[in-house]
């Protein structure tokens, strides 16, 4: 297992990371549920982004507005390595991986968005200088495995161009995870108060984006009435408080833990998607995706209980 005060951090880390999970697997539950009732991309992602905005406010007010001006104070590069990190991870990651999805297949954006395990992955082996071992890729080729047969139900990935974009939010999503886990990592900044500044970081990148498109493309804007549409405004809300709290775990875990364990044990997310979708959404499940969770669930206990990506 490793020293003495790995295992309490480990397990601090673990919780985090099923909680990270957990949240954001209701996060996609709940969007998909609003675009099956007519949710539009951008309004929807610039409505969630203020509604988890919102919701960390209430959650971490009154301090900390003043602890984000200390930390700007006394830590400058610090402040504004983890300000890019976070509009990386949420704005250029989240606004890639929204133009791949509109040009790809369904089954493609499923699997394409968790090859950030292994963008992520060599990353910290890269610049962290975390371990790599042939049993830590062997865990990561089960996973990826099982992960393939629960998304795609075993068919064959037709290339697309929207591909690219998923993968360079997959490489967003990594590099940001990569900065953040580099300046928490032997810092006392708190990981909640990192976790506010990616609405903070995000949302202009997102915004910036929307004005492009509004000027390049001003057909593809969705109409006023389904930017106030009181129905899904609720969708939104609801989703900004989920993705609120996937972020604030999200931060948790990469203070307490390494990026390879985080990222290897979310996989878990795609199998908890199916099961709440099967509960809440009345989908159905076929033997090869419960073949693919099973090999997904069971690389994640062997992740747990080896010391493969512990350090």
């Amino acid at each position: 297992m490793g020293d003495g005060e790995a295992m309490p951090t480990t397990t601090r880390s673990t919780k985090s990371i099923l909680l990270f999970s957990m949240f954001w697997a209701l996060y996609i539950v709940q969007s998909k549920a609003a675009f099956a009732n007519g949710a539009k991309v951008i309004p929807f992602q610039l409505q969630t982004g203020l509604s988890a905005l919102a919701a960390l406010s209430v959650m971490m007010l009154p301090g900390v507005f003043r602890e984000l001006r200390s930390l700007a104070s006394h830590k400058p590069r610090l402040f504004w390595q983890l300000a890019l990190a976070n509009g990386l991870h949420y704005g250029v990651g989240g606004t890639l991986y929204i133009i791949g999805v509109a040009l790809t297949s369904a089954v493609n954006a499923g699997f394409l968005a968790k090859f950030s395990m292994v963008t992520t992955t060599l990353l910290a082996w890269i610049f962290l200088k975390e371990q790599m071992s042939w049993r830590k890729a062997g865990a990561m080729l089960l996973m990826m495995t099982g992960i393939y047969l629960l998304t795609t139900q075993g068919q064959k990935l037709l290339p697309h161009t929207g591909d690219l974009f998923i993968l360079g939010a997959c490489l967003a999503w990594s590099v940001g995870n990569i900065m953040l886990r580099h300046g928490l990592r032997g810092n006392s900044v708190s990981p909640d108060l990192v976790t506010y500044l990616k609405p903070l970081a995000g949302l202009p990148v997102i915004t910036l984006f929307a004005v492009a498109l509004f000027i390049t493309m001003p057909q593809s804007i969705p109409p006023r009435a389904s930017w106030f549409n009181l129905p899904i405004l609720g969708y939104s809300i609801l989703a900004g408080i989920l993705l609120a709290l996937t972020w604030l775990y999200l931060s948790r875990s990469l203070k307490e833990g390494t990026a390879s364990y985080m990222t290897m044990l979310s996989t878990l997310t795609p199998v908890l998607v199916s099961v709440l979708a099967v509960i809440l959404l009345g989908e159905r499940v076929t033997a090869i995706q419960v073949l693919g969770g099973g090999m997904v669930v069971n690389a994640g206990v062997w992740v747990y209980f080896s010391d493969i990506a512990y350090r």
